[in-house]
């Protein structure tokens, strides 16, 4: 019985497309909700210890899951005996 070796490469999202998978309702954009900007809560964020530091952590948050995968490479090798 002969062996096998095999090389492959998978590319995913070869073209690198922003794959948006939700927009928020409010705002109908998928990396803001409306919250850092809206007037009524501009008191609350400067208020905070830090307010750019406020900023930054939920700007992490909103944009988390709302965008799919870049660009990946996969390169791999299987050997069968």
């Amino acid at each position: 019985m002969p062996s096998t070796l095999s090389v492959y490469l998978d590319i995913y999202n070869i073209f690198n497309f922003k794959n948006i998978t939700s927009v928020y309702p409010y705002t109908g954009n998928p990396l803001d909700d409306g919250y850092l900007t809206d007037a009524d809560f501009q008191n609350f964020i400067n208020s905070q210890l830090s307010a750019q530091s406020f900023i930054d952590y939920y700007t992490i948050v909103m944009e988390t899951g709302r965008i799919g995968y870049p660009r990946r490479f996969v390169l791999g090798i299987t050997y069968q005996f």
